[in-house]
């Protein structure tokens, strides 16, 4: 999404998120952290990425371009799935 949006010229619109996922990085990687230690930081990292993502995400849909233009969504399901596997069996 961010190629998009950049190229349309959306530039201060992807600063903008940018600077709000550094924000819900660092105050998830510190909550997190207090809570489950050192995977709290990588899990704070995973949160601020999809905020970024589901924002950008509902601003090119709220624009009338579907998610399914840009990315192939059966490949983004199964990647991100084993992602999620990946750090659970690798955390716990």
């Amino acid at each position: 999404p961010q190629t998009i949006l950049t190229a349309t010229g959306k530039t201060t619109f992807v600063l903008g998120v940018s600077c709000i996922e550094f924000i819900v990085n660092i105050t998830a990687s510190l909550l997190l952290m207090k809570v489950i230690g050192l995977p709290g930081i990588a899990a704070g990292t995973i949160i601020a990425y999809c905020t970024e993502k589901i924002i950008y995400i509902a601003y090119l849909h709220k624009n009338k371009m579907k998610m399914s233009t840009y990315i192939p969504l059966k490949h983004f399901f199964i990647y991100t799935f084993l992602l999620i596997i990946a750090f659970i069996i690798f955390t716990i």
